[in-house]
């Protein structure tokens, strides 16, 4: 199995609407999450890493991490026993390298992990043999057309690799085998950072179409989309007089939200739906109560009246 002949990537972020003020202007920093992947014939790697909001920085270590992850899983994928312990190892390595080249020997190699790379992370290592989920902190995976959350932590305190250059070595802050499959048995894989729980249902559409597979930047321009002000015109006709009124919708997204996703291109039977996991169109978090069905569907007797104004506004 080459893995380019086998599957097909995608991926997408948006910033969140929390970080931008009014006319849309920067109001609390960049998009602070980051995603890569990265295939070869004997493997595929994607990840998705979320710096910490409390962090000016951790937007930079968060690009950082994502690519020591991939270019690190090049190095470890030949060693199919102790994967995730090699992994961990070198990564640290090459997170304390960037550590001191960023001034670690003047400010201290701590306070320079602590500005950049408390950021989490969720990736997936694809083998001709095997499929890994792997994450450290929270975040969204899902194989197969279901999804299952990482996290909430405690305190809202999730752990991050960063924690290890800091303070040094500590299990809870080390990469963690999260799943394992054979790849005969992967139609699909996703992988993403908490803020994916806002899209609700939205979120099957980005595992499920097509078109974002042939579009590299068509993922990112839906979620910007989708996190735009929007505004909608309720008309009311009467027999002498015609009443328009605005409704504005919030933006969707508060959190920055970033996805990866993996599919076959060769469809094959879905396999049943792993214990503990969801459908992607049953994820609800961050206290948003369900949608309500009759809004999804769009009016088909809207009246031409309002197709106009509608037009001529937009």
């Amino acid at each position: 199995m080459r893995m380019a002949e086998t599957f097909s990537v995608c991926s997408g972020t948006c910033i969140g609407s929390e970080h931008i003020g009014s006319g849309g202007v920067l109001s609390a920093g960049n998009n602070q999450d980051a995603c890569a992947h990265h295939m070869q014939p004997e493997y595929l790697a994607a990840v998705v890493c979320d710096g910490c909001s409390d962090r000016p920085d951790s937007g930079i270590g968060a690009n950082l991490l994502a690519r020591i992850f991939i270019d690190t899983v090049g190095a470890c994928v030949v060693y199919e026993e102790g994967f995730i312990s090699r992994l961990n190892d070198k990564m640290l390595g090459r997170m304390r390298a960037i550590v001191d080249i960023l001034g670690g020997s003047r400010k201290g190699v701590s306070q320079v992990a602590d500005e950049i790379f408390l950021a989490t992370l969720v990736g997936v290592v694809m083998t001709p043999q095997s499929t890994k989920i792997v994450a450290c902190g929270d975040g969204m995976w899902g194989l197969n057309g279901s999804v299952a959350t990482l996290g909430p932590f405690e305190s809202n305190e999730p752990p991050y690799l960063g924690y290890q250059v800091r303070d040094g070595r500590n299990p809870r802050n080390e990469l963690k085998l999260v799943h394992q499959i054979p790849t005969d048995e992967v139609n699909s894989v996703f992988i993403g950072s908490d803020g994916c729980a806002y899209l609700k249902t939205h979120l099957s559409t980005f595992l499920t179409d097509g078109r974002f597979l042939q579009n590299p930047a068509l993922m990112s321009r839906e979620l910007r989309v989708l996190n735009q002000d929007k505004v909608s015109l309720d008309v009311d006709r009467g027999p002498q007089s015609l009443t328009v009124r605005p409704t504005w919708k919030e933006r969707l997204l508060p959190d920055d939200t970033t996805l990866v996703v993996v599919k076959r291109k060769q469809r094959r039977i879905e396999a049943p739906k792993k214990s503990g996991m969801r459908s992607a169109n049953q994820v609800q978090m961050k206290g948003q109560s369900a949608p309500d069905a009759r809004s999804t569907g769009g009016n088909a007797s809207q009246s031409p009246l309002k197709e106009w104004l509608e037009s001529f506004l937009y």
